[in-house]
């Protein structure tokens, strides 16, 4: 069976700047109120994602033990085809992070994306002002809820 790996940090990133130094987000997801992560490249994560609904894959949530990618990765969890994960493209219009909609042209709400993700809004503009936004990002749902 494939494995398919999707990062969740452990840290905030220093030009977040928040009080607390861990984000606390695998407990989060596993209490059900950070409901998603979203992750830059939608198609290939549309694909991978298309693999674990056949059964064909898995998904495992993971964190860095140390410095990113200078480090083991440990598991967190592991989902596959019955733990209700899903995927819903990301676009941002203009180019503005305070402008998210789906691809469908559904507009979303920057406070809502920013809770649902585990973070404030403020937190979100930071955490992801350094993002290449022009592309396309991926919401991989960890629960049934999407955006309509």
């Amino acid at each position: 069976m494939l494995t398919f790996k999707l990062p969740i940090a452990h840290t905030f990133p220093h030009r977040v700047h928040h009080l607390l130094p861990q984000t606390e987000f695998i407990q989060r997801i596993r209490a059900g109120s950070k409901l998603h992560e979203i992750t830059p490249k939608f198609s290939l994560w549309q694909e991978r994602l298309h693999k674990i609904d056949r059964g064909e894959a898995r998904l495992v949530l993971f964190e860095w033990r140390g410095p990113d990618n200078h480090s083991q990765p440990r598991a967190l969890m592991v989902l596959n085809h019955t733990d209700n994960i899903g995927i819903q493209p990301l676009s941002f219009d203009d180019h503005h992070l305070s402008q998210p909609r789906l691809t469908n042209g559904n507009s979303i709400d920057l406070t809502v994306l920013a809770h649902n993700n585990g973070l404030t809004p403020s937190e979100f503009y930071r955490w992801f002002k350094y993002h290449r936004i022009e592309q396309e990002h991926a919401i991989v749902h960890f629960t049934p809820f999407r955006y309509l």
